[in-house]
């Protein structure tokens, strides 16, 4: 069991960061909500995907070169470049800040369902404990730096979760 463990490697690091608690909260709640009307959605999702893998395959196998190396080559204009690159920055800090806050709601709702609700009322303003817990046990995991530490706790959280 332990060399099986051992050989799982990234599998379990893509399995974790696309299978986590924000993406079942967030598919659960759209279900209920939505039914099958959001289906058009995920078809478009999927083949969007697909041809923006494709892309960026293309683009690798013909140019022996990722896409900022293309980017950085092709863009000739200061200013077209300088755009392109607050583009490219804005949204991943944009889409990662958005898909981490979906990951920590739906910890925070599994521990909410296990444990209760500790809030702390501060006037009108109600701080839920349960996000600011898992919010810095997320950032000391990734402040550590450490490859094999995170690796062992996603395949912690997805047994978890399994």
């Amino acid at each position: 069991m332990r060399n099986f463990l051992k050989n799982l490697g990234p599998g379990i690091l893509v399995s974790a960061a696309f299978i986590g608690p924000g993406t079942v909260t967030v598919c659960t709640l759209a279900g209920v909500e939505f039914g099958y009307s959001l289906l058009w959605a995920l078809l478009l999702s999927v083949f969007s995907c697909i041809i923006l893998q494709e892309m960026s395959a293309r683009l690798g196998v013909v140019s022996q070169k990722g896409l900022s190396e293309v980017i950085r080559e092709e863009i000739k204009r200061p200013f077209l470049k300088v755009f392109a690159i607050i583009l490219i920055f804005s949204a991943i800090v944009i889409g990662n800040a958005a898909y981490e806050a979906g990951n920590i709601t739906g910890a925070v709702l599994g521990a909410q369902a296990i444990f209760g609700d500790q809030s702390l009322q501060l006037g009108s303003f109600q701080l839920n404990l349960w996000s600011l817990l898992i919010g810095f046990i997320a950032f000391l995991l990734l402040f550590s730096g450490s490859y094999k530490t995170l690796e062992k706790v996603f395949i912690g959280l997805v047994l978890l979760m399994s």
